[in-house]
């Protein structure tokens, strides 16, 4: 299961669809163990949010793992500027092993 540490508050409406997402794929996919598996799933989740004004949320998040392993068990989603670079660290997760 994977544990959210919010580090900024929702403050556009697509900061919120971004949220919901990173919850629904916490919460439905399962195959989700890694880093890289959850990095996947989010590229995937971003295009499927709408435009809002000229950008699209593919542009404006990025998922990472903080170390550059992919088989970590850290993420960290930061939203961007316009030209890519890092703007503001929105949420960190840590997968834990269920105990059940």
């Amino acid at each position: 299961m994977w544990n959210l540490t919010e580090h900024q508050k929702p403050s556009t409406r697509q900061d919120l669809q971004v949220l919901v997402s990173i919850r629904d794929t916490i919460e439905y996919a399962t195959h989700c163990t890694y880093a890289g598996s959850f990095i996947n799933q989010f590229k995937i989740d971003l295009s499927e949010i709408p435009r809002s004004n000229n950008f699209s949320a593919d542009l404006m998040y990025k998922a990472i793992a903080p170390n550059q392993d992919e088989y970590s068990n850290t993420v960290e989603i930061w939203k961007l500027k316009a030209n890519g670079d890092f703007k503001t660290k929105l949420y960190t997760l840590i997968y834990a092993k269920s105990t059940k």
